[in-house]
């Protein structure tokens, strides 16, 4: 079985990559930063709602394939956190999330042609330790999370900025949750040796 990942995330791709899925990976057909000012402005919601329309934007050209759409946002309070983009912005994100607790929410849509979509959130509760300004910029350096809303990388050397991690799937923090994907394939009828590459 083989799945469209509505994304050119380097990670996501990683991440499906390391639980041996088999997959083709394409660019969702939209205008993301429009979407966001038509969309719900409510965090959760918004993140389903660009979740969703990525992956419908490539059911035309992929009429027989599951596609899976995704999106994932930062947000302590009611303020989302970017991709930071540059070295200060990032630095900026980072002393505001010291000491505080923040969610990562990362929704995932699956759609076919002819099927209903199913589209699903995982929040996962993050607080971060007192962090110097000299942790901040060190960490900042060394993992460059420029492209990461939050401003960290919890697979490399972000994970040490952490101390509370409160999810259902870890995977989720990386931006598409594996857990709920092969559940949601398993629910599908495909059996695990079709679902995973068996080398």
């Amino acid at each position: 079985m083989n799945f469209i990942l509505g994304s050119q995330s380097p990670y996501r791709k990683k991440l499906l990559q390391r639980a041996g899925f088999s997959f083709v990976t394409a660019s969702p057909l939209v205008d993301e930063e429009k979407l966001k000012h038509e969309g719900p402005q409510q965090p959760e919601e918004l993140t389903r709602f660009l979740a969703l329309k990525k992956a419908e934007s490539l059911i035309e050209k992929y009429p027989d394939s599951w596609i899976v759409g995704c999106d994932q946002a930062a947000v302590i309070g009611k303020t989302f956190l970017n991709k930071p983009k540059t070295r200060e912005r990032a630095i900026e994100q980072l002393t505001r999330l010291s000491g505080k607790w923040h969610y990562l929410l990362t929704s995932m849509a699956l759609v076919k042609a002819g099927e209903i979509p199913t589209v699903m959130t995982d929040i996962t509760k993050i607080k971060m330790r007192p962090l110097t300004r000299p942790d901040i910029e060190t960490y900042v350096d060394i993992d460059k999370p420029f492209d990461c809303a939050g401003s960290y990388k919890i697979e490399k050397s972000g994970i040490t900025l952490i101390s509370d991690l409160r999810t259902k799937d870890p995977t989720a923090i990386e931006g598409l949750s594996v857990v709920a994907l092969t559940s949601f394939f398993v629910r599908q009828g495909f059996p695990l040796a079709e679902i995973i590459k068996i080398d």
